[in-house]
């Protein structure tokens, strides 16, 4: 595997918080940082280091793999992943494989001359983009500027969902029941009848339930099971 020692002067992000209360500049930082690396996944040597010199004269640093298995068994922290497509549908396993790994990566297909079906195949797969082989310099830096913006995009609201799923974890069997029904619109007294539970219980139950996720509204605590169900 072989590194550049680029770094990408390509994009200027410009990222918000993903929740109001709680700004995430560090997480901004660790984006940047790392989410502008380039893993470029090609079983063909020669196809690796034409696409490796192209990103790198844009000042993207890379990353060359053989294969998927050889970038998991790596693990980089972050990035994109672009990989070469020589039949349809080997995108779809490599985007399988890295969501089993558990890594955020972003992901892009690439190929000379994809079919219609093979970016259609790809795109529900989760590509952030398909591009044609080769690539021009020119159109390189417009495209994955845009990768990488729409990666980092997903990937706080990635973090965002995971964070709320870890608090909605932490509540008890009948506190998230009755988080649920009242995000269903359960006022107090339909969720007691739905569970068959006092309409006072109803109110103890959310307000230890409001504690535990930190909300400091019903509306803040709607917004954290809404987001959970993301990740």
């Amino acid at each position: 595997m072989e590194h550049s020692t680029a770094t990408s002067d390509c994009v200027t992000l410009a990222m918000a918080p993903y929740a109001p209360a709680e700004p995430i500049h560090s997480q901004k930082s660790y984006d940047l940082a790392q989410n502008s690396r380039i893993h470029i996944i090609s079983d063909d040597a020669s196809t690796r280091a034409s696409i490796f010199r192209i990103l790198t004269s844009c000042s993207y640093t890379c990353e060359i793999y053989a294969s998927i298995d050889e970038l998991i068994v790596y693990r980089p922290s972050g990035g994109i992943a672009l990989v070469v497509e020589t039949t349809i549908g080997q995108f779809s396993i490599a985007k399988m494989r890295l969501r089993e790994a558990g890594l955020a990566l972003g992901a892009v297909a690439c190929s000379e001359n994809p079919s219609v079906a093979a970016v259609v195949a790809a795109m529900k797969a989760g590509a952030i983009d398909y591009l044609t082989l080769p690539i021009e310099p020119d159109a390189a830096r417009i495209i994955i500027s845009h990768v990488i913006d729409d990666h980092v995009d997903r990937l706080v609201d990635f973090v965002a969902a995971a964070k709320a799923a870890s608090k909605i974890a932490s509540l008890s069997t009948r506190e998230r029941q009755v988080l649920e029904l009242v995000s269903m619109g359960g006022s107090n007294k339909e969720v007691a009848r739905d569970l068959e539970i006092s309409p006072r219980t109803v109110e103890i139950h959310r307000m230890k339930m409001m504690g535990k996720l930190g909300a400091t509204n019903l509306a803040d605590a709607v917004r954290m099971w809404l987001l959970a169900r993301q990740a």
